[in-house]
């Protein structure tokens, strides 16, 4: 059975028990005091003849039996159908009776009944008065007729209730399966990925279910845009070590690289880091974790620096670039390493794509008591103005480097990872060209658990 179905019949079945109740009830109550009103009446019909009668024996002088005929005549009203009146002494003065009546109202009882009433006047029996009834109050003509209207009212107010709640019914019952129905196609247009254009139920309930599929929908496409980016940038992180490999096997292949420990230590490093990356895609795929904690360790940060300019040597001496280096002996921190690796080989590559042939890039260290900055320059093309605000935001890329490929990640990978080991980047312009990076890192930070 529909939703539509189950609501139409479980609001028709309340109607009308809630109609056959009140129709009862009320009919209960009507008939109860309108009997006691017949009855009222009956008794106040009564009080008025003995009067009557009283009056006319009092007043022997003027009494007119035709006169008293006729007034008797007047009196005879549903249940009473005959008169009789008696003298004093038993003697039948005047009959008076409604036969039409009391041979229809017979047909259909057997009911007679005759009520006795003694007329005194100062306490001394003047008359006898005989009431004749066909049926008893309750069954009285008058009666009968009103408990059919009342049953046949009854029966039209309870049809006609019926008809309004079939009407309401199935108005109702139309309209929340019509919400009913716009949610489930919110449900399956989440399931489906299709835009959601539906308007909010007037019902509060479901319009919470509706608001609720909204919320759910857009946690789900933040959730998926989240996801794309953090592959996106496994996939640009992948691209440094994988292009470092390559360019020190086609050096080794020409023979211009030395196949030596130092060599070895390098294809080390970097496959290394590939690993890394792919435990990180298993992360991803697998569970809805981050893979932006840190993992901290003790490590030198002035020869990680001389090992990143190493490893990019060959591919800076192909486009007839120069790296030089302003740096202490020795700098010892406690950081995510392989963050660490990220942020130079970004500042390194970066430099590298777009700073031009022949340019110089520089990188100068300097320390302080609880942190350190390092300042990576180039003299290449460099940026306008407006291009530096927009350079750390995702998939950006610069207008006049357009045609070189890339995703635009590298910088933004690059202060996300500055930013979760506590430190700051500001990108500005280099004097007279080029870009410089001014970054600052605590020397040490605590692994938050």
């Amino acid at each position: 059975m529909t939703i539509r179905k189950t609501l139409l019949f479980s609001l028709m079945a309340i109607a009308f028990i809630a109609i056959s109740i009140n129709t009862i009830f009320l009919n209960s109550m009507v008939d109860k005091y309108f009997m006691k009103y017949l009855s009222e009446s009956y008794d106040n019909h009564i009080d008025e003849l003995k009067t009557y009668v009283q009056d006319e024996f009092t007043n022997s002088e003027n009494f007119d039996l035709n006169g008293f005929r006729a007034e008797l005549e007047t009196h005879l009203d549903d249940p009473i159908v005959g008169i009789k009146i008696f003298d004093s002494y038993k003697n039948q003065i005047l009959y008076v009776s409604k036969n039409n009546m009391s041979r229809h109202m017979m047909m259909g009882s057997r009911f007679e009944q005759t009520d006795r009433y003694i007329i005194k006047a100062d306490d001394v029996e003047v008359a006898e008065m005989h009431i004749i009834l066909n049926s008893s109050i309750e069954e009285s003509l008058v009666a009968k007729k009103f408990q059919s209207s009342l049953i046949r009212y009854g029966a039209m107010g309870f049809a006609l209730a019926g008809v309004l709640a079939l009407a309401v019914g199935l108005y109702l019952s139309k309209l929340m399966s019509k919400d009913l129905i716009e949610t489930s196609n919110m449900a399956e247009s989440i399931d489906l990925n299709r835009p959601i254009n539906n308007k909010n139920s007037n019902i509060k309930e479901i319009r919470v279910v509706q608001n609720s599929l909204r919320n759910l929908n857009q946690s789900l496409h933040l959730k998926q845009r989240h996801r794309k980016r953090l592959t996106d940038e496994l996939r640009h992180k992948a691209q440094t070590p994988i292009t470092i490999i390559q360019t020190h096997l086609e050096g080794i292949e020409d023979e211009i690289i030395d196949w030596d420990e130092r060599e070895l230590k390098v294809f080390r490093k970097n496959i290394f880091e590939l690993s890394n990356l792919l435990n990180d895609v298993d992360r991803l795929i697998d569970t809805d974790i981050d893979v932006d904690d840190n993992t901290i360790s003790k490590f030198d940060v002035v020869s990680i620096i001389n090992e990143i300019a190493q490893s990019l040597r060959l591919q800076y001496q192909k486009k007839s670039m120069v790296i030089k280096k302003n740096l202490p002996m020795t700098l010892i921190v406690e950081l995510d390493e392989y963050k660490f690796r990220q942020i130079l080989y970004n500042l390194f590559t970066n430099a590298y794509k777009y700073a031009g042939e022949g340019s110089n890039v520089e990188i100068h260290l300097e320390e302080s008591n609880s942190d350190f900055k390092i300042v990576f320059t180039d003299n290449g093309e460099g940026l306008d103005n407006y291009e530096v605000q927009n350079i750390l935001e995702p998939y950006y890329r610069g207008v006049k480097h357009r045609n070189i490929s890339g995703q635009g990640l590298g910088l933004y990978i690059l202060e996300q990872n500055i930013k979760s080991m506590g430190g700051s980047v500001i990108i500005r312009q280099n004097t007279p060209s080029g870009l410089a990076f001014d970054i600052r890192l605590p020397k040490s930070i605590e692994i938050l658990i």
